[in-house]
């Protein structure tokens, strides 16, 4: 089994597009489509030990299968993921990294916490499509992800496109992965369903959409942009917040890096708005 991911995830902003997207890449199909209802619990230990460690363990039922995943990586400022993704077949849903007891070279790391007491921490309930194809020289797996994360009692939808590359070149996925952005504008997510899931089992506050203006410095325009996460808390912001903006008419969506921005100092604003 091949341990090494490579995808982009691209959020679908409006899901009347989702058939046309469909559409589109069954006209470069190498086979039909495949439907997996995919039910996932990510656990931790209780001193967060894979969350210190950035790895994402999680078990997974997909279809009438179950399957256990370790996963550990990064992603890029073009919002390509590389990551190690480690995945065994098991029998049931609760705990059991013994299952990775062969895999040396994480089992090294992980062995230390196969006596503690593990907690569920996210959970992602979604319905994906996938299929595969061919884009210019290379084979590239497509997934339509639709259904709902939770963390803790807040839930955020699950609405996206997956392109994980199966054979070929990186440049071909992410002409792809151009393509669909200028075809259905698409957003670029640098963030995980876990990632996702851990921001909102953190946050006080949810559904707030507060809407703030501010000025362009160098042309002196105003854009008005709405904040989808705020994370309500004390420790640092260390993942991506997304803004969308809005100037003429025009809709784009940047992502803005907080990770020097304490959670604090967004609350002050939420508050002097």
């Amino acid at each position: 089994m091949n341990n090494q991911e490579i995808e982009v995830k691209m959020e679908i902003k409006d899901e009347a597009q989702i058939e046309n997207i469909r559409e589109f890449l069954q006209e470069n199909k190498d086979q039909s489509w495949q439907r997996i209802d995919m039910k996932a619990i990510y656990y931790d230990t209780e001193d967060n030990f894979y969350q210190k460690h950035k790895i994402a363990y999680r078990v997974r039922c997909e279809n009438d299968c179950i399957v256990a995943t370790y996963k550990s990586g990064k992603v890029n400022s073009d919002g390509l993921f590389e990551r190690v993704e480690i995945n065994k077949k098991v029998t049931k849903l609760t705990p059991d990294i013994n299952v990775f007891a062969e895999d040396k070279d994480i089992w090294s790391l992980i062995k230390t916490t196969k006596d503690k007491k593990f907690l569920p921490i996210v959970i992602t309930d979604f319905v994906r499509e996938c299929i595969e194809l061919t884009w210019l020289d290379s084979k590239l797996e497509v997934a339509l992800d639709l259904g709902f994360v939770q963390g803790r009692e807040n839930k955020a939808p699950i609405c996206e496109v997956e392109i994980e590359l199966k054979q070929g070149k990186i440049e071909d996925l992410l002409s792809l992965k151009d393509e669909l952005i200028k075809k259905f504008g698409l957003q670029i997510s640098a963030i995980s369903k876990y990632k996702k899931g851990l921001i909102l089992s953190r946050t006080n506050l949810m559904s707030c959409f507060f809407i703030i203006f501010l000025k362009n410095n160098k042309k002196g325009r105003i854009y008005k942009i709405y904040i989808e996460f705020v994370i309500l808390s004390n420790e640092n912001v260390t993942n991506f917040i997304y803004l969308r903006s809005f100037y003429k008419k025009r809709s784009c969506v940047n992502l803005f890096n907080l990770n020097f921005i304490k959670c604090t100092t967004i609350v002050k604003i939420v508050k002097f708005l």
